[in-house]
């Protein structure tokens, strides 16, 4: 991909880059629906689970559990790394403050951030939130 970009050109790369994956998005999913529709089921997991079985649906739902577990967990080293610097840099806070600590900032941001935002049953709910907080 690198060599590829070289080789276009950044502004003829960029847009290929994106070509590319429009296309390949758009194949995916018509893949995903006529599958869906040749094995009469109407959702992934049990796309995965006629197409490879009970060990396929364990797989998948494993990685759709890993994928956003691991996200969350990096998401919060991010946020307790950097807002550590920041709360550093308020008068008054220094490195042996309690928002210096950056356990105490990862628990703050988990509790605080990232366990209301998961709350919700459905994500149709957030939009409320988000329209509130917005108003």
């Amino acid at each position: 991909l690198p060599y590829a970009m070289n080789q276009a050109g950044l502004p003829l790369g960029l847009l290929l880059l994106v070509g590319v994956a429009v296309i390949t998005a758009d194949y995916s999913i018509i893949l995903l629906i006529k599958g869906g529709n040749m094995s009469a089921t109407s959702s992934y997991q049990a796309l995965v689970r006629s197409a490879f079985g009970r060990p396929g649906f364990l797989l998948v739902s494993l990685l759709q559990f890993l994928y956003p577990f691991i996200a969350m967990v990096s998401y919060n080293m991010t946020v307790g790394d950097t807002l550590t610097k920041v709360f550093q840099r308020i008068p008054g806070v220094g490195p042996d403050h309690m928002l210096a600590e950056r356990s105490v900032v990862i628990s703050m941001a988990t509790v605080l951030v990232t366990l209301p935002l998961s709350l919700p049953r459905h994500i149709g709910q957030l939009g409320k939130v988000l329209l509130t907080c917005i108003s």
